[in-house]
Formats: C-alpha cells, structure tokens, sequence
C-alpha cells in the first residue's frame, strides 16, 4: 500500500516502477490511496496489479487490509500515515531522507535507496522441509537447489526434525552459507505417532505466520504432514519430491495400504509432485496428475583422479550410504564372507555411513571374522576422497528411489555393483555402466564383484562408460527443472 498527496517528491513514481516488475505475477495487488496532480501518471499506467482508491477519509482500514505499507517520500518530516502504519502494527518499507531517518528507524522499517531495493525486499519466501539434520542424499537436493536460488528473488528456509546428530552442526552451517534461516521442529520425525498432529499444527501456524509463498517437502513424513499443513495454511505453492515411498514390497500389505491411502491423500493437497525417478511412474493413481520426473543431479568434477590399486593388494570395495533395513547392508556383508570362502583374490570392504543397523553390522563381521576385511569408517562429509581409492562401489539397497552414491562413484570413473531395485537401472546401465543384481541376493552379488575384479579392463572401459552417463544428471539440470516448477502455471 502507498498513501499521501500525489505530487513530486512523495515516490509515486518509485511505486508505480516497483509495481510493474510485478505486472506477471498474481500475487501482489498494489493499492493507492491519494489524491493529486500525479494521479494521471496511475491513468497512464499499462497493468492491471495497481488500484487507485483516491482520497480517503478512513485510511486505517486500508492499512489493516494491507501486508506492506511503503513509505518513500522524501521530503516529509512527520508522516502521520506512517505512524499510523507502525501504531497497527503493519510492516513498513521505507526510502530514508535527512528529514524522515531517524523517524523511520524507531518504526522499525526498513530502509533502501530506490524501487531496486524495495523489489529485494519483496522476495518470494520458499520453505524447504526435511526430517533429518543431515547432509545425505536427500538434504542435499534442497541444498542444491536452495543454494542456486538468488538471494535477491528469494528469502529461504530450511525446517529440519530430529533427532540432532553430530553432523548436525555441519549441515546447518553449510545451509547458512547458502543464505538460508534454519529452522527445528522436534515434533517431526519418521516414527508414527501423536506428535504428527503437534508437528502438523506447528507447521500449519508457521505457514500463516510467514506467509510463505513456495512449500517444499521432501519424502515420506515432511510430504504427508508438511503438505497438508501448508495447503491448508493457503500456501500459493506446495511442491513435493518422491524420494522413495512407504508402500513398497517389503512391508506388510495392511501397511502397504494404508501408507497408500495417506500418500494418496496428501497429493490432493500438492499443486506440483516431482519424482526422482521414472520407475515411481508406475504409482500415478497415488500421485494423480500433477507429476513430472526431475532427476537428482550432482556438481560433476572437471577431472577425475585414476583408481591404481596395487596388483598384489586387496581389491578396494566401497560402501556409502545409511545402515538402515532399506539399504540392507547385512546383504553386502554376506556377499563379502561368500567371497572369502569362494574366491581366490582378496577384498577389503570401506563402509562409510551410519544408522540403526550400525551394530548389528558390527556383530556380523566379528561372528564371521570379517574383522581384517571390512573397515567402518563411520559417517563421512567429503566422500570424494576414498573414491579414489576403491575401484568398486557396492549399493545392497532392498529398495532405492534413486542412489545419489551411484551418480558420486560414476563422477569418479568408479563402476557399481548394485541391486536392481527402483531407480537404480535409471543410473546404472547393466553390463555398461556397472552391474545389477537381484536384492537380497548375496551369491549374485558376490559373483558381480568378483567379475568385475578379475577383470581390470573390463573395470576401467565400464568407469569411463559410467563418468559420461553421469553427465546427464547435472545438479544445473536439476535445479533449472525445480526453478520451472517453482514458477510455473497452476
């Protein structure tokens, strides 16, 4: 809103210009109240976003309908609208003078020097929602993508659950480098429970408090209750990304239901719904039509350091990723005993990573003295390094929306030996690129290792092969696609 005797000097002209960078977009409504000579410059005004009201009598119910009051006169010394803005409480945008500063710093505005700071001002406040304060695959999309966001265009947030682990200080301090608010909601973590409804209120009031203009959840828990909570708060635009679903074959069918019906329902509430993956295609009744495929993307590295392992040594395996049941890592485990036991090169297996399955690995490989065979390495921020290395990466995964790890090792010239579940022969190519096996299957895994081992030429032609398919999931790919999604027609 903008109010005052419309004459030289009070910053109409700065209005009407901040104004039509706005004419596209149907958020904003610019409200004048005044009269004067300069009111045949709003006449001549090409857009439809400005509503010039004239001369009012009552100006406090303007100001109570309004969500930003500017002030950009310069030659004013006691503006009473001004004050009457910051006495209700409105926010003020305001353009300094000598005359006005001192007024305008104890109103609490904010100051700027033309129509070009006033339009930094009025960026697009985005909400980005993940459960875990962690740098894994998942968060680091919303890194990327947030990261890549102007700060002149838009205002960021990241809302995180728990619980708080020691790499949790990491993450919120690269989110901060990125020009980000980072945000805690202890109410809002994977396991079911009474606490949804706390953390679906809180969201909800979050929502309506920062008017925020894009809401972004990202996988199963944040895109339920995330969702819903946001479209009810009126959110102009809620995105969600499918990092991986809850009904997939390895639970119970009365649970494959119901995390059905829930995704179900809370796609209702999405106005845009990306999937990681083509392979979550095939799930269109649960995810309606408001879908499109955005693969995740990496910063591709300008070269690639040579893995030379020493023909007398072990052959280098690697492991990235969390010790969780979805990632199955036992399976891997079981792969290297048969391997022990059947083959006659030596393998060393790195893991890096952590979760609820820590020691139950742990114990596996003392129970079946693996103990001078597998090295745990624990959770690690810069895996780049051990690529190197490891002339083979190793993913078990049971069931797997996509597999950053694989784009990381394919960067490398590091071909896969994985499971042939969700979206993984979207990344690795069988025979081409690495190679694919059943999950839960430890003699096939066992026998993909060994095959690629014995056969250093064929490792090599398979890393180059994995480096160039790697090239079409750049994170500028993936970013451009979340940008257009940002902004497109509802």
């Amino acid at each position: 809103m903008f109010s005052g005797a419309l004459k030289p000097g009070k910053g109409l002209d700065d209005f009407l210009t901040l104004a039509a960078g706005f004419s596209r977009d149907n958020r904003f409504r610019f409200v004048v109240v005044g009269d004067g000579p300069e009111a045949e410059k709003i006449h001549a005004y090409p857009y439809e976003n400005v509503i010039w009201m004239g001369w009012q009598a009552d100006i406090e119910r303007f100001l109570l309908a309004a969500d930003r009051y500017f002030f950009l006169s310069s030659n004013e010394m006691m503006p009473m609208a001004l004050i009457e803005a910051r006495t209700l409480e409105v926010p003020v945008w305001a353009v300094p003078s000598p005359l006005n500063e001192s007024l305008i710093n104890d109103c609490g505005g904010v100051s700027g020097s033309a129509a070009e700071k006033l339009r930094f001002l009025i960026r697009k406040k985005i909400l980005h929602i993940q459960v875990l304060p962690k740098l894994t695959g998942v968060q680091r999309v919303s890194f990327e993508i947030l990261r890549a966001l102007p700060d002149d265009e838009y205002e960021k947030t990241i809302l995180f659950g728990g619980p708080v682990t020691p790499q949790t200080e990491e993450c919120v301090e690269n989110f901060l480098n990125a020009g980000c608010k980072v945000l805690f909601m202890n109410d809002l973590h994977r396991e079911i429970g009474w606490h949804d409804w706390r953390a679906f209120w809180r969201i909800y009031r979050l929502c309506r408090r920062e008017r925020f203009d894009i809401v972004h959840t990202h996988s199963t828990k944040p895109g339920i209750v995330g969702r819903i909570a946001a479209r009810l708060a009126c959110v102009p635009r809620v995105v969600h990304t499918v990092h991986g679903v809850a009904f997939h074959d390895y639970v119970t069918p009365l649970k494959r239901a119901f995390y059905y019906l829930a995704e179900g329902i809370a796609s209702l509430f999405s106005h845009r719904i990306a999937l990681v993956s083509a392979h979550y295609k095939k799930y269109d009744r649960a995810f309606g039509r408001r879908v499109r495929v955005i693969y995740n993307g990496i910063a591709l590295p300008d070269s690639v350091a040579k893995c030379s392992p020493s023909a007398a040594g072990p052959i280098s395996l690697l492991y990235v990723g969390r010790l969780e049941p979805a990632k199955d890592p036992l399976t891997l485990l079981r792969a290297l005993a048969n391997l022990r036991d059947r083959s006659p090169l030596d393998f060393r297996l790195t893991v890096l990573g952590d979760g609820s399955l820590d020691a139950d690995c742990q114990a596996f490989v003392h129970e079946h003295g693996l103990s001078d065979m597998v090295d745990f390495a624990g959770w690690q921020s810069n895996v780049s390094r051990f690529y190197t290395d490891h002339p083979i990466f190793c993913l078990s995964s049971i069931h797997e929306a996509f597999g950053i790890c694989l784009l990381e090792a394919g960067a490398q010239g590091v071909p896969a030996v994985a499971t042939r579940v969700g979206g993984v022969p979207e990344v690795v190519e069988d025979g081409v690129t690495g190679l694919l096996v059943p999950p839960r299957d430890p003699a096939a895994m066992a026998r993909a290792i060994e095959r690629l081992a014995a056969d250093p030429e064929l490792r090599d032609q398979m890393g180059r092969a994995a480096r160039e398919r790697v090239r079409r999931f750049s994170a500028e790919k993936m970013i451009e696609s979340y940008k257009a999604l940002y902004n497109s027609e509802l």
